[in-house]
């Protein structure tokens, strides 16, 4: 949604360019850009939009955590997309189904909302499979038979939206338990019986019967008390429908102080299998649903919608922080107590994701699920995740993506998977040590058993001189004294050199073979007496009773 702005900033600056004034760009009635001005492709949306809504906190006002709440309604009806190729899919209980009771919709049309299904999904799942440059949907690959997950309706929608900031609805399965006793607090005076689960198909407990018990200026003045993120709710059994307010009442009172139904009104964003049209850079959108609609109270009372809040919006609760865990917070876990560890979790989980990185940081294996809103805050068993067999290994994180916006990690560990395929919660490491020379350094070469993967560690570093090895080969022998001798036959004290016909002669530091700091002829003389005693036998030098060392006798 910024590209707007930008190309508005480009435009302007071309209207300066060759008018010399910015007054002259003119827009069409609708706020959109002219179509010559177009690049093709609509008001797409971004992760970055989604991230730009903040995560609500304990200090924030009532007034923000509200705003939130609207933000992500709207942005999940802005979402603008097109399929990459025909998208069909089963949702029976749609309006708007064909004769089979399928959904259709079509690669190179714009459509906006997620499609309209029993998914319970949101736009942290949904933008999984998005590119926002051309608003392609790459969907069709999650379709199995004709289920298709990536779908949402009008409850869930608003559901969601109200979990940026709530955590205290304690069931939802459809507008039916949209009821005091799971967390939908009633705004304004009416009354019904708070104390039921869900609203059952008996007279007295469907919307239009308390709407009519309550009488028309009851319920105008309860719609008048309803500010923005509120909601809206007409039951399962009479058409049920779902409704966010996306703006405080606007309110007209008669000159008795009563209400104007006719001409007092709320503003709402709403999912639905229905459809609308607007136009986006020049292109028609389809909306699976509207945006910015309003209702009157005469209608709405008509229609029988009940307003609802939930408490951290009314103040009566304090928002929390998302919090997720498992029973078992190791990261050493055998594979069936891994695949049989439940995720808690105090907010409702929108997705979960395991992703599996290699020793050299490459991705090797991820696989991420949409979690539906049957149930809030259902624990979420990983063995939906993790499958039961993988042959790869490398390092495991499992994230959860939950209402407030936020992933939070759930697991880290190592994933250790045998040629069998089977998994194991942790290497089984063979040590291997490579002893350090002269010249290169030591290592230890670690390797799994189990999956062959292999790390080097606990390096050490290069022996250095060897005493007595005047020429650097790495061994003490006759040649470190013919090498010692022309050094110190040719050397040129003045000129610090030692050459003769052209021919240099240099010492490794090995050449001080008494370890008295200094190349000379005592040197040659220690080199000769180690060499002359030296057994193969003992690997020692011995004249007599006394053992020749090379370097400083000890």
């Amino acid at each position: 949604m910024k590209r707007r702005a930008s190309i508005i900033s480009l435009l302007l600056c071309m209207s300066l360019l060759f008018t010399g004034s910015p007054g002259i760009l003119a827009f069409a009635d609708n706020g959109e850009l002219p179509v010559a001005w177009l690049d093709g492709t609509p008001e797409t949306i971004s992760p970055e939009d989604l991230d730009a809504i903040p995560v609500a906190t304990p200090d924030m006002t009532k007034d923000e955590l509200r705003q939130i709440c609207v933000d992500f309604m709207r942005l999940q009806q802005g979402f603008i997309w097109t399929p990459a190729e025909d998208l069909d899919y089963l949702c029976a209980s749609a309006s708007t189904a064909d004769e089979n009771g399928l959904h259709h919709y079509k690669a190179g049309q714009y459509y906006a909302g997620l499609p309209y299904g029993g998914g319970s999904a949101t736009l942290y799942s949904a933008l999984d499979y998005y590119d926002p440059d051309t608003g392609v949907w790459d969907v069709s690959a999650l379709v199995s038979g004709t289920a298709f997950p990536l779908t949402n309706d009008c409850g869930t929608s608003v559901v969601w939206s109200l979990s940026r900031v709530c955590n205290s609805l304690s069931k939802f399965g459809g507008t039916v338990t949209m009821t005091k006793k799971n967390g939908f607090l009633p705004v304004g005076p009416y009354q019904y019986d708070f104390e039921i689960e869900k609203y059952t198909a008996s007279e007295k407990t469907l919307s239009k019967a308390i709407c009519q018990t309550n009488g028309e200026q009851v319920m105008f003045e309860s719609y008048a008390q309803v500010r923005k993120a509120d909601g809206i709710v007409r039951r399962y059994q009479e058409n049920g429908h779902a409704r966010m307010v996306v703006e405080d009442a606007f309110v007209v009172r008669k000159g008795d102080g009563t209400i104007d139904g006719a001409k007092s009104y709320l503003k709402t964003c709403e999912q639905s299998s229905g459809k609308s049209t607007r136009e986006s850079y020049g292109h028609t959108v389809i909306q699976n649903g509207w945006i910015d609609k309003q209702y009157t109270f005469s209608k709405l009372f008509k229609d029988g919608y009940l307003p609802f809040t939930v408490a951290e919006l009314n103040g009566s609760e304090p928002v929390e922080r998302a919090q997720v865990s498992l029973s078992n917070t190791g990261s050493d876990l055998s594979f069936d107590a891994l695949r049989k560890e439940v995720v808690h979790t105090n907010y409702p989980i929108a997705k979960v994701a395991l992703t599996l990185t290699g020793a050299d940081g490459h991705l090797v294996y991820k696989e991420t699920k949409n979690v539906k809103l049957s149930k809030l805050y259902a624990d979420y068993t990983l063995s939906d995740l993790i499958p039961a067999s993988l042959s790869a290994s490398g390092h495991v994180l499992i994230e959860a993506t939950v209402g407030t916006g936020e992933t939070l990690p759930v697991y880290e560990g190592e994933a250790c998977y045998d040629a069998s395929g089977l998994f194991h919660g942790s290497h089984d490491y063979i040590a291997v040590v490579t002893d350090p020379t002269l010249t290169t350094g030591g290592y230890t070469t670690y390797t799994c058993s189990r999956c062959g993967n292999t790390y080097v560690a606990d390096e050490t570093e290069a022996l250095g001189p060897l005493w007595g090895d005047a020429n650097g080969d790495g061994s003490v022998n006759n040649k470190d004294i013919v090498c010692l001798k022309n050094y110190l036959a040719y050397y040129d004290a003045e000129g610090q050199t030692s050459v003769h016909e052209g021919v240099t002669y240099s010492l490794k530091s090995g050449a001080d073979a008494n370890g008295d700091g200094k190349e000379n002829n005592a040197d040659i003389v220690r080199l000769k007496k180690y060499l002359m005693f030296f057994d193969e036998l003992t690997g020692k030098s011995m004249d007599g009773e006394n053992e020749i060392v090379l370097g400083p006798a000890s």
